[in-house]
């Protein structure tokens, strides 16, 4: 009966080594050296050894979609936290490639849409820091090195008077490049162009500066008064320019000739405060007046010439006279 038994043990051991060893099953997992990874590890490829998956393995899973993978979670080194390579506008910034990344495309904040930062002098405005920027370093054109606005020139008469009212009235070309300026109560004596500015003789008599723009520099081309000035005429009560700056139209409101239409007696001065017009053209930089003009009803206290307009190619001039046909004393009706 013991040998039965033997026997029977004997054989079971039998079977059961031949199963474990002619039968092994397929493992869970990767291959990795001499064994296998459990499911959810991958095996690196030179060390061979199992590591898990995920972002942050130093393997870079392209079923997982990763592009890249350093071993960390960093966010600002080349790989960030998320195994996507950096982008600009991600929110992250890449130190290899940029100097900032604020999340958007943004041109006019701290940081521009190519991730490197809006500095002063670069030409973009930086609205979170800079008043302007002209993408120079120079100073007094508009825009100072440090991005705050200068102001350009300091325009001051070149007679200047207590009480000249310099400044009354401008204009200025459509280039920006002839700027026109009345002095309603300078009081020079003069008459035309350049003449003797220092003749103060005639209180209110008024005058008009021609200044022109050169590069980086405002200089004064001409100072113009009335072909028939007289105290109190106001003129430069009212300025304008055509679009070359060629021809100017001034206004002199309180001038007090009874001559009417173009090119009448300017030496009739009995039609009190009834106003007149002058028109000046530009050859060169030599100024000269090419009219005189007067209302075709001239009458006194009509104020012609109280505000001016030119067309933008000076062939066509409008005139304001805000007392013209006054009936009662000190009654406006306008034209």
């Amino acid at each position: 009966m013991s040998n039965r038994i033997q026997r029977a043990v004997m054989m079971g051991l039998l079977i059961s080594i031949g199963v474990g060893t002619g039968a092994c099953l397929s493992p869970l997992g990767m291959a990795c050296g001499d064994g296998w990874c459990l499911d959810g590890f991958l095996c690196t490829p030179v060390d061979h050894v199992c590591v898990k998956r995920g972002c942050g393995n130093a393997i870079v899973e392209a079923e997982a979609d990763e592009e890249c993978d350093d071993g960390n979670l960093e966010d600002e080194d080349s790989c960030p936290s998320t195994c996507q390579l950096h982008r600009c506008g991600d929110g992250k910034v890449d130190p290899r490639a940029e100097a900032c990344d604020d999340g958007n495309q943004e041109e006019e904040d701290s940081c521009l849409s190519t991730c490197q930062l809006n500095r002063c002098g670069d030409g973009q405005v930086n609205r979170q820091a800079e008043a302007c920027d002209d993408g120079n370093s120079t100073n007094n054109d508009g825009c100072n090195n440090n991005c705050i606005i200068s102001l350009s020139v300091y325009v001051k008469a070149s007679n200047t008077g207590a009480e000249d009212a310099f400044g009354y009235s401008v204009a200025l070309s459509a280039d920006g490049a002839t700027l026109a300026v009345g002095a309603v109560m300078e009081n020079s004596a003069a008459t035309g162009i350049g003449d003797d500015q220092a003749s103060g003789i005639a209180y209110g008599a008024g005058a008009v500066y021609v200044f022109t723009w050169s590069g980086t520099t405002w200089s004064q081309q001409a100072y113009i008064k009335a072909s028939n000035t007289g105290a109190g005429d106001g003129f430069g009560i009212s300025v304008a320019l055509s679009a070359d700056g060629a021809t100017l139209a001034v206004g002199a409101h309180y001038e007090a000739s009874a001559a009417t239409g173009i090119g009448g007696n300017q030496a009739n001065n009995s039609a009190e405060r009834s106003g007149a017009v002058y028109v000046f053209t530009r050859s060169g930089t030599t100024w000269s007046q090419q009219a005189y003009v007067k209302a075709s009803n001239t009458r006194a206290h009509a104020n012609f010439g109280r505000s001016v307009a030119l067309s933008a190619d000076g062939s066509t001039l409008a005139v304001g006279a805000y007392g013209h046909d006054v009936i009662i004393p000190n009654a406006d009706y306008g034209a």
